[in-house]
């Protein structure tokens, strides 16, 4: 095909087509004069309409979306809204509803936490807090940790927990105010951190402090409420109104207010006579320097009429004993003589010594050690061998010699009593022994064997009903 030249004007009264043209494309003439299909569309064309001046140097007068700086006011038409905010940060940042609202109170206001702590609270770990079992992702206020500065607002996570993004930097602790929806001690509560700017995240203590609480008001006793009043009830006898306040009314105060127990100054009664007896209860504690002086070292007697004296010595028909305390002397008692109490003192007798000392009375044996004291032995009927008399005996090596007195007595037909006397010294190996008696032949007979024990015999007795062995010795040691 060859090419289509045109000089001068050509007018197309139809439609020129074009051949391999895409469609609603603009034409342009290019570098050869020929016409040919632009990137422009008809709708790119559209937009250019009205355009006043360059394209670029108006599109360079629009403001970015995502930056710029406004060289005018923004009238949003009175009924329009910018939305979407931040708060802010800067001192000339534009404020938002809710930052303004917070300042007002100076409060930062946090999103509101699920739960409280009541205690120490390991941060780590789905756990149950203030009644309320947390999940992942809970809101949580920690308030009560022993280390201050780990308090704040956490994120709960099976692991170990992180800080809200919303209080995780020393800026946004102070005056931070968040609101609990939930717990058995602390839900419906509002809490305000008290730590004041210039501290350090997780080393300066963080402090909390409630400052509100979902109450509901209503009545109680003695009070009433109207509306938002409060109002006493005043029964107008014992309490009435006056023009300032709350009173006791006029002779409103009777015996039955006063408790038996007040302690009312004497200053305030306006007693017209003198105390009486009857004046006084049985039960008052009246102090004894309220009492007229008596004689030193004397005891009060009442004779029973109402008459009052005193004893120095009190009688031993009052429960005394009569005695002056100067005269006792060491180891003295106080002995009944039948009308009243001497003192006596403990004297000694046989075989016994008394020490008196002040406060002390010493009772001892002057004994010898293993001597025998009277002590009894039943002895069987025909005891044709020798038998040993329990507890008669005496220690080769430790006793040198004795002396003891015996008594029988053979209960029969016809009664028999004989005394004994035994002398026994021991000779080495073996005792030597002396017997001796006075009153009837009871046919006892007594011996000793080498190791120093004292055997009896005795003969059959028609009618035996017992027989009794008495005996007691003295002994000299080795």
């Amino acid at each position: 095909m060859g090419v289509f030249r045109v000089r001068g004007t050509a007018q197309i009264d139809s439609t020129l087509t074009l051949p391999s043209v895409t469609a609603s494309r603009a034409l342009v003439i290019n570098a050869s004069n020929q016409l040919v299909q632009s990137t422009v569309t008809d709708s790119e064309l559209a937009f250019l309409s009205g355009t006043t001046s360059s394209v670029q140097t108006q599109l360079n007068a629009k403001l970015n979306l995502s930056g710029g700086t406004m060289s005018g006011a923004i009238a949003m038409g009175g009924t329009n809204k910018i939305t979407g905010l931040a708060d802010p940060t800067t001192a000339q940042d534009a404020a938002t509803k809710n930052y303004v609202d917070a300042v007002a109170q100076g409060l930062s206001w946090k999103q509101y936490v699920r739960a409280a702590s009541t205690a120490n609270l390991t941060l780590s770990g789905t756990q149950t807090v203030d009644g309320r079992s947390l999940v992942a992702l809970d809101r949580v206020l920690v308030k009560d940790q022993s280390t201050a500065s780990q308090n704040g607002i956490y994120i709960v996570s099976a692991g170990p927990w992180t800080r809200a993004t919303d209080m995780d930097t020393w800026a946004e602790v102070v005056s931070a105010a968040v609101f609990v929806s939930e717990g058995t001690v602390n839900g419906d509560r509002g809490f305000v951190c008290t730590s004041d700017a210039g501290g350090t995240l997780g080393s300066t203590a963080i402090a909390f402090a409630q400052f509100s609480n979902v109450l509901y008001t209503a009545s109680g006793t003695g009070i009433t409420l109207a509306g938002n009043q409060f109002s006493l009830q005043i029964d107008g006898t014992t309490l009435s109104q006056s023009g300032t306040g709350v009173k006791v009314a006029d002779l409103g105060i009777t015996n039955a207010q006063i408790s038996n127990s007040a302690a009312i100054a004497y200053s305030k009664l306006n007693l017209a006579t003198s105390i009486v007896n009857a004046d006084i209860a049985v039960a008052a504690a009246i102090a004894r320097t309220k009492l007229a002086s008596g004689t030193a070292n004397h005891v009060v007697i009442n004779d029973g009429s109402g008459v009052m004296s005193s004893e120095a010595l009190l009688n031993v028909s009052r429960g005394g004993t009569g005695v002056s305390g100067a005269s006792a002397s060491n180891g003295q008692l106080l002995i009944g003589n039948g009308t009243g109490y001497s003192l006596a003192a403990i004297t000694q007798g046989t075989g016994i010594t008394v020490t008196n000392g002040a406060g002390s009375i010493t009772i001892s044996s002057n004994s010898t050690a293993g001597d025998i004291g009277l002590t009894s032995f039943s002895a069987a009927n025909n005891q044709a061998a020798a038998a040993n008399v329990t507890g008669f005996a005496f220690a080769n090596g430790v006793v040198r010699s004795f002396e003891s007195l015996v008594s029988v007595a053979v209960d029969a037909t016809t009664d028999l009593f004989e005394v004994f006397t035994i002398r026994g010294v021991q000779r080495g190996a073996d005792w030597d022994i002396s017997v001796t008696s006075n009153g009837d032949d009871s046919g006892h007979v007594f011996s000793i064997t080498n190791a120093g024990q004292i055997q009896y015999q005795n003969n059959s007795y028609a009618g035996f009903v017992s027989s009794t062995i008495k005996f007691r010795a003295i002994i000299t040691s080795v």
